[in-house]
């Protein structure tokens, strides 16, 4: 197997204040954008966001493409 990318994956509670958050104050750039499901990047790498995060605490992880 080649990992040809690394995806980091965040649970938000607030699409647009996360997106928001990356794009102007991590200065990612916005690959695609939903309230479900958003994903910012730089070079390879991708944060990405998963709607419905309750605000309680989640682990996350990494994942390959």
């Amino acid at each position: 197997m080649k990992i040809e990318s690394v995806k980091y994956m965040l649970m938000v509670q607030d699409m647009d204040r996360a997106v928001a958050f990356y794009r102007d104050v991590v200065g990612l750039k916005v690959r695609s954008q939903s309230p479900g499901w958003s994903e910012l990047g730089f070079g390879d790498a991708v944060v990405a966001l998963h709607g419905g995060g309750t605000g309680v605490l989640n682990h996350t992880g990494l994942s390959s493409q």
